[in-house]
């Protein structure tokens, strides 16, 4: 388990470990300091497609604790 206080420094994490192993699966909040949970996954995958991220996208899981109807929307910006 690997944690991290903020958007930026779990993208940070996550192109250190895709050097080794990887992650398997992340767990993000919608809301966080800084860059959102939705931005974060966004970034990540542009990463990938730019080969910075080695090996698979690991799969991700964004929870909140705000409404689901308020997620879709910000999701379809």
């Amino acid at each position: 388990v690997v944690e991290a206080d903020s958007a930026e420094n779990a993208i940070a994490k996550i192109l250190v470990e895709s050097e080794n192993q990887g992650f398997d699966f992340i767990l993000m909040d919608w809301r966080m300091p800084g860059m959102n949970g939705l931005d974060a996954i966004n970034k990540i995958r542009r990463l990938a497609a730019g080969g910075l991220i080695k090996g698979q996208i690991p799969s991700v899981l964004i929870v909140s604790a705000y409404s689901s109807e308020e997620i879709n929307l910000a999701s379809n910006e």
